[in-house]
């Protein structure tokens, strides 16, 4: 399992989505942070 560190209000936020939403939203951002100095250099 893949832990993320969020703000409060993140989380706040979060509860607005339903499960499916919030687990796509953790898989984009696992995957910008596994790739982000490849999209930084890249420019995406």
């Amino acid at each position: 399992m893949y832990k993320l560190l969020i703000s409060e209000i993140a989380e706040k936020d979060l509860e607005k989505f339903s499960v499916d939403e919030r687990v796509f939203i953790a898989e984009k951002l696992k995957y910008l942070a596994d790739n982000f100095e490849l999209l930084q250099k890249t420019k995406k």
